[in-house]
């Protein structure tokens, strides 16, 4: 996020998570080098990074794993 030149990284406090704003991002990819994670990602047709965004609050991934590895909730 502190690596992004144009500020289109920013944190949704609702969700905890970190956003790319697209119409913002100039695909330089600063922060796909930045990120100790791997969660950014340049899409070639687009231009631009992406990343999960958590389906909104509504992760689609936990809610199709079949053996229930993935989970979504607050922690306890």
């Amino acid at each position: 996020m502190h690596a992004c030149p144009t500020d289109a990284i920013s944190i949704n406090h609702e969700l905890g998570t970190k956003i790319v704003n697209e119409s913002m991002c100039v695909g330089c990819k600063v922060c796909t080098i930045a990120c100790p994670y791997g969660t950014i990602n340049y899409n070639t047709r687009s231009g631009k990074v992406t990343k999960c965004n958590l389906c909104d609050g509504d992760p689609k991934c936990a809610e199709a794993c079949p053996t229930g590895a993935i989970e979504y909730g607050v922690p306890a």
